[in-house]
Formats: structure tokens, sequence, C-alpha cells
């Protein structure tokens, strides 16, 4: 065992050097790998790392490093941080043959194979998402971070205990009853601002939708009342319904599948703003995250980029010519710009960037410009036999051998699509024609077997009658032994009685004669009979007295 190994010379080093050596620590880096305390045991392999360099033990301050960047990738949290490990680590093990295993008990296992299983991760991790999308994606992600954070503060300070985190629900038909009784005008104030705090509280654009239309149309209803307060402030009812309206058309732009009908919405919620121009707004800090919070002419600028983004998207997808294309998308960067907004101004770029790109589509060799709009990259697994042919005929427009990646054009893509789809729909037809083909050979075959079925249960039936029969017949012949045993017990019993009754009749009239017999013997011829008694006839042998004992 590689452990048994390591401890062995680690006691070997105690002794020699004491604890401050390479194997010390990279000993130690295992016992934290053993309880899963992985960013101490990176610390104790980049330590290894560094003592084994001074000691001058190459192999093992690779192995070392080698180490600490597998933990490291075992302790990354997202995709591209793993990606970039993957890379590194795969970089660093080309330079020695064996390295410990990912797992207990550690023993040593080749690079290859450890090479080969963290090449697999890494194409399945970066299938997941575009590798030129990795670093966009970093930067969208912690604009979004930072962006939630900043909602998320200025909420708790701004609407303290007076909005909850869950949406209330608002009993609309109470505010339509009170708008029938203009007299009662505090209570129509108090259930309207309770409806606008329910909206402001609200956290999906669905939410704000529904409560925004409502909202419109009851705040158009009201008396005239100058002012109408909101979180404990006063302020104009115009001026609330102006940014209600403009909200309710960007959720629906936002919602809105259809390219052309955002560029319609994004422009209408930009002529609301324009009405509010540079006023403070006053709901939108509750509203949104992308942090156009401020007055109406950040949002104007932001509405009316995102129209012409979302124009340029559409046109790009029905044109062979991206020069206006282009244009639209720097002018929709340079607004977003303006309004302080650096992701939507990255995105922008990077669209650019994409459609300024040409590649080689690896099925049909004809050349397109265009990425992501008329060709894509598909991850592939691509063998060693095949990057040596890429190389050798230099066609890396088709194929990056690096990301494992292979182009293919929109036309082409469509065409696989198509055909894949073809021999789906073959086989599937095929499979259901078969059981109607089938319908009537299985109707006979079930027939048959039904038919087979009922002659052997018919069978059955026979035997089980004659089996019933022969049972019955026995049982039958079992009574009548059973009769004639019973008569010749009873026949041999009264026989025995009626010998027993004439041997006690015979001998009661024996004893009745010696009775009479005893009865005319007197006592003295008794006595006498019994003085006569000849002694001599008691013999020695029949067990007698000698005379001479008498």
């Amino acid at each position: 065992m590689v452990l048994k190994k390591i401890i062995n010379k680690f006691k070997d080093a105690k002794s020699d050097k004491g604890i401050d050596n390479g194997q010390y620590h990279y000993q130690k880096a295992f016992d934290l790998v053993k309880i899963k305390n992985f960013g101490q045991a990176i610390l104790s392999f980049e330590a290894a790392s560094q003592k084994f360099k001074k000691e001058k033990d190459q192999l093992m301050e690779k192995r070392s490093f080698a180490n600490a960047l597998i933990y490291k990738y075992l302790n990354a949290k997202d995709g591209d941080e793993q990606v970039g490990l993957i890379k590194e680590i795969v970089h660093n093990l080309k330079g020695f043959d064996e390295i410990e295993r990912m797992s207990f008990p550690y023993d040593l296992i080749l690079s290859g194979e450890l090479i080969e299983e963290l090449t697999n991760k890494r194409n399945e991790l970066v299938a997941s998402v575009s590798s030129q999308a990795w670093q966009t994606r970093k930067q969208e992600e912690k604009v979004e971070e930072e962006a939630s954070e900043e909602r998320i503060g200025e909420i708790g300070r701004s609407l303290e205990e007076e909005i909850v985190e869950e949406v209330r629900e608002v009993r609309f038909t109470e505010i339509e009853e009170s708008l029938k009784e203009p007299e009662k005008k505090d209570k129509i104030i108090e259930v309207t601002n309770e409806l606008i705090k329910a909206y402001l509280s609200s956290k999906d654009q669905e939410r704000q939708l529904r409560y925004s239309e409502k909202i419109i149309e009851i705040l158009k209803k009201l008396p005239p009342i100058a002012q109408i307060g909101i979180l404990g402030g006063k302020v104009e009812i115009e001026g609330v319904i102006l940014e209600v309206e403009a909200r309710r058309y960007e959720n629906l732009a936002d919602l809105n599948k259809d390219h052309g009908e955002k560029v319609k919405l994004y422009l209408d919620a930009a002529s609301t703003f324009k009405e509010i121009e540079k006023k403070k707004l006053l709901t939108f800090k509750y509203l949104v995250t992308d942090g156009h919070t401020n007055n109406g002419e950040e949002r104007y600028l932001y509405n009316s980029a995102c129209a012409i983004f979302y124009e340029a998207v559409r046109e790009a997808k029905g044109t062979f010519n991206f020069e206006g294309v282009i244009k639209k998308l720097k002018e929709a960067s340079r607004l977003f710009s303006n309004c302080g907004d650096e992701k939507w101004r990255v995105r922008c770029e990077k669209m650019i960037e994409n459609l300024e790109k040409g590649a080689t589509c690896w099925i049909c060799k004809n050349n397109f410009k265009g990425y992501r709009v008329n060709y894509y990259e598909y991850f592939v697994d691509i063998s060693p036999y095949f990057k040596h042919f890429v190389i050798e005929n230099k066609l890396s427009s088709s194929v990056d051998i690096e990301e494992n990646t292979v182009v293919l054009c929109r036309l082409c893509i469509l065409l696989l699509q198509d055909i894949v789809m073809e021999c789906s729909n073959k086989i599937i037809n095929k499979r259901l024609e078969e059981p109607e083909d089938k319908k009537d050979d299985l109707k006979l075959y079930l027939e048959e077997v039904i038919k087979e079925g009922k002659s052997e249960i018919e069978k059955l039936r026979n035997e089980l009658s004659e089996i019933k029969e022969v049972v019955l017949k026995r049982l039958n012949s079992v009574k009548d032994v059973d009769a004639e045993i019973d008569a010749e017990i009873d026949a041999e019993i009264n026989a025995e009685i009626k010998k027993l009754a004439e041997i006690n009749l015979k001998n009661r009239s024996e004893l009745e004669d010696m009775i009479e017999d005893k009865e005319d013997l007197s006592f003295d011829q008794g006595l006498k009979n019994l003085t006569e008694i000849d002694l001599e006839e008691i013999s020695e042998d029949k067990g007698g007295f000698k005379k001479d004992e008498l």
C-alpha cells in the first residue's frame, strides 16, 4: 500500500531531517484528504511541493503539485473553474507515469488513466455551456449577484416592517365597493395604498403584471386627489400611474417570446419613461434588479437599448449582410453604457464578435460568417487518430481539437435533424403498423390456444369424474368390509358368551350337588375319616415325614 510506504519514508525523514520536510507535509496532506478537509490538504500539498523542490526531488515535487491541483478541482464549486483546473492537471500529469488515486486507499495508478477520466469529465462540463461563453457567463452571474444583493439591501432599509417577503393578496372587490362611496375618502386611500404595497412587494413579473393592471384601473377611477401615500410618503397619483404603466410594458416585453413584439413593447416602455424624464422614480427600486432605478431618463435609455438589441437579433436571423445588424448592436451597446448597464454592454459586444467570426462547415465544406446565427459548434469525442488527421489536413477552421468541437452550418444541422426525424418516424410507424399486420394471425393464434385450453379442461373434467367414481366405489367397498368384520366379531362374541354361560351353568349345578353331599356328613364321621388316614401312604417322595421323625 502506498500509504505504508509513505509512512515509512516519513519515519526515515523524521529521524534524518526532522518533521519539516517534503515527505512530512505529503503524508499530512493525505491524512487531511481522508477526513475530507480538502482546503487544508491543498495547502499541505503545496508546502510539500516547495519542500521537495528544495530537496531536489523533482518527481515528488511534480506529484505534490499535481495532487494540489486535483483536490482544488474536487473542491471547486462551479463548472468553468473545474474546466480550467482539469486542463492544468492534465498538463502536469504528463510529466510522470504514476499518481495516487482520488479515493481511498490512494494506491498508485497510471497517470494516463487519470488523464482519460478527467478529459471525459471536462468534455461533459464543457458540453453544458459553450466554451466561448464561459467568461461572459461568469461576468453576467457576478453582475446579477451584485445587483440582487443591492436590491435586497435597499428593500430591507426602505420597506422595513411595512412590506413582508410573501405577496399579500388584496381584496379588489373591497376597493371597487369603496369607489362607489366617494364620501369615504380615507377608506379609499387606505385600501389603495394596501394594493400598491402588495404590488411593490411582489417578486415575479407575472404577479407584478396582474397587480399593475388593477392598480392603473383603480387609480384612474379615483376622485381628484392631489396626493396618495406610498410607504409613509406622499406622492402624486399621475406619477405613480406613469411608473406602473411603464413597468407593465417592461413585464410584457420580458415575458413575450416573439422578438418583433418585444421591440414594440420596449419602445412603448421607453416612450412612457420619456414623459417622466429626469424625475426621481418612486417604485422601481422595489421591483427590479438591473439597477436603473434613479430616474426616468436612465430607464428610457435602458428600454430604448433593449428595443434596438432585439431588433438587431431579429434582423440577424433573416439577412446575409451583418453590417446593419452590427451597426444597431453598437448603438445598443452605447445606450447600455450610457445608463451604466455593463452586463448588456458586454452581451452586445460578444454578439458583434460572434457575427464577425467565420468558420468552415465540417459536412458541406462551405465558409460561413455569424457564429450562433449561421453556424454552431457541437461537442464530440475526438479520437487520437482524428486529431492527427485534423492536424495533418489543416482542418482547424472546422474542428477545435483542444475544445473537442466541430463546426456545422445551420443548413446541415436542419438537414441532419430532418433525416433523423424521418428515420425516427419510419421506425415508429413501422412499430405501430406491426400490430395491425399481425392482428389476424394473433386472433387465430388466440382462438387455437383457447380451443386447446377448453379441450384440456374437458379432458381434466373427465379424468376427475373417473377418479371420483373409483373413490366412491372404494369407499362403498370399505363400508361392506366393515359390515362383514362387525358381523363376524358379533358372532364370535355371542358364541363365547353362550359357551361361558353353559360352563357357568354346569359349575353352578356341580356346586349345588357338592353342598348337598356335605350336609349329609356328620361331624363325627368326618373326624373318624380324618384319623384313619394311612400315614404310610405319605411317602418321602411326596414330601411326607419319616416314621422315625413321628
